[in-house]
């Protein structure tokens, strides 16, 4: 990236998004929000699709339900951090059904308004 992007004053966060590639965590979190988009979805196999809990369809819901942790290494875990980050996320991103234009439009929500979220409890 430096030998692309020589300016030294810029910071690097600046250098990636108008180079378009998201930071390393951004990256793990796209990753796998499109693998609980697809285990949402039921495109993926059965032991998967039993990691995760949707919370009752009322009003359109879209939404997951967060397990709690007994200990904090529960919080890397893909049923707890999926599901806050799939929660967190526009609903208008979460009604698309078909995987390759939800990549699309996730890439573009993290490239541009996405803050990673820290999981605090």
């Amino acid at each position: 990236m430096k030998q692309i992007n020589s300016c030294q004053t810029t910071a690097t966060d600046v250098k990636l998004k108008k180079l378009n590639i998201l930071p390393l965590k951004k990256q793990l979190d796209l990753n796998k929000t499109i693998l609980i988009h697809k285990i949402y979805n039921n495109q993926t196999p059965t032991y998967l699709t039993e990691i995760i809990t949707k919370a009752p369809s009322r009003y359109n819901s879209y939404k997951l339900i967060v397990p709690q942790p007994k200990l904090d290494l529960f919080k890397t875990s893909l049923s707890f951090s999926g599901s806050i980050l799939w929660n967190n996320l526009p609903n208008d991103l979460k009604y698309n059904t078909s995987t390759k234009s939800f990549k699309k439009k996730l890439y573009s929500f993290f490239l541009n308004n996405y803050k990673t979220i820290l999981i605090i409890l």
